[in-house]
């Protein structure tokens, strides 16, 4: 890709690590490793990168000899932003391709890794659209990853983060199809799944869950089934082992259309775990640990007897969280599990505003019999508008009822 390979300082910061190094060097740059098989380290070789690189990209009929091109790559951050920009056409370029295949459509930027709902943006419907997205994406990831460097670690973040553009659907909701693969010595494949509720608020920040979904058997089948032979395809030729987590829509309420296969953060949150353990029984991890060793699955221990819904509460502001007032008839309702805040002091933010869409004020667990779903969303939403909230905003202290963006 030579929108990357056009990043020296990089490429010799790797070679530092010899471990890594020298097969970064060897793939791209091989002329520049002496025979001797060691990496000179001279005032040069950044130098020698740059020429290699222009020298490469040249040979593909690339824009790199531009002497002020050149010139901007010494410095990082103008490197980093030409490269965005240069990111950014080839955007618009699939953008085209896709716009032209999907007349009429509307579409999806999004991050290829990421966490919740960071970096998503909707109703993509034209080129400056995307432009203008893509480059807000690339801002708001960078204040992210600073934020949450464990988030970083995981997802092995690129300098430039890799987009999807997918065509957008219309859909009520999201639902999340929690499975376990194990590979049994006969050669089957033992797969138990769940099939979650998702809720995303119009600009796509996730706002809750429900458990079980409140769809037919025969919709959540075709949920299972579709989310198996996604996971199918991306581990073929092998066969799948251990926890995955697939993310789907229904077009119209009736079509499932894949939305993301998250391989490499198998289980769906840090929620998803305590609440199919406390609903069903059985332990996402556990069970995953089982599927590594070749192990039969166990079957959740009983049929849930429960409903349990989970509300996320979000910030009508964003600033800094002064104050959270819960009346001690809201902690005593019926059905009102966990409720669990924000530490004050803490930054949150408006989702509205794009930066940070993922944060909140904190979230409430309810729970009502088995198919009263309905009851128990009543129940929490009923308890949340009668929590208040202090931010301090920019432009002075802001109080908010805990039921905003649920109405």
């Amino acid at each position: 890709n030579p929108h990357i390979l056009v990043n020296p300082r990089e490429v010799v910061e790797a070679a530092r690590d010899k471990s890594k190094g020298r097969e970064v060097v060897s793939r791209f740059f091989p002329e520049l490793i002496p025979q001797a098989g060691e990496i000179e380290y001279s005032p040069d070789l950044i130098g020698r990168f740059k020429d290699a690189v222009q020298a490469k990209a040249s040979a593909q009929g690339l824009p790199a000899d531009n002497p002020t091109r050149a010139q901007r790559l010494g410095d990082s951050a103008r490197r980093h932003q030409l490269l965005v920009e240069e990111a950014a056409d080839l955007a618009v370029e699939k953008f085209r391709e896709m716009a032209a295949r999907n007349p009429g459509s509307r579409f999806v930027l999004k991050p290829q890794r990421s966490s919740g709902k960071v970096g998503i943006r909707l109703d993509i419907a034209t080129e400056e659209d995307v432009r203008r997205q893509f480059l807000s994406i690339q801002h708001e990831l960078t204040a992210f990853w600073d934020e949450h460097p464990e988030d970083r670690a995981m997802h092995a973040v690129q300098e430039i983060p890799r987009i999807v553009i997918e065509r957008q659907i219309e859909a009520d909701g999201e639902y999340d199809v929690e499975m376990v693969f194990s590979r049994l010595a006969s050669g089957a494949l033992h797969t138990i799944a769940f099939v979650v509720g998702n809720s995303p608020l119009a600009h796509g920040t996730e706002y809750g869950m429900t458990f079980p979904a409140m769809l037919s058997s025969a919709l959540e089948k075709r949920l299972i089934e579709g989310a198996l032979k996604a996971v199918l395809a991306r581990w073929f030729p092998a066969i799948p082992f251990g926890n995955g987590h697939v993310e789907k829509m229904l077009e119209n309420g009736e079509h499932p259309m894949l939305v993301e296969d998250n391989g490499p953060r198998p289980i769906g949150g840090s929620l998803m775990i305590p609440l199919i353990l406390d609903w069903a029984g059985f332990n996402l991890v556990a069970q995953g640990i089982r599927a590594a060793l070749g192990l039969p699955l166990q079957a959740p221990e009983r049929q849930p007897d429960s409903s349990v819904v989970v509300r996320k509460i979000m910030p009508e502001f964003s600033g800094q969280l002064l104050d959270a007032a819960i009346p001690e008839a809201v902690r005593a309702m019926p059905g009102l599990a966990p409720v669990v805040l924000t530490p004050l002091g803490k930054e949150v933010h408006d989702p509205r505003a794009g930066m940070h869409a993922f944060s909140g004020l904190g979230y409430v667990v309810g729970r009502a019999p088995a198919g009263k779903q309905e009851q128990a969303i009543a129940t929490v939403v009923g308890a949340m508008s009668r929590m208040t909230f202090r931010i301090e905003t920019p432009d002075g202290v802001k109080v908010q009822n805990g039921d905003a963006h649920q109405r």
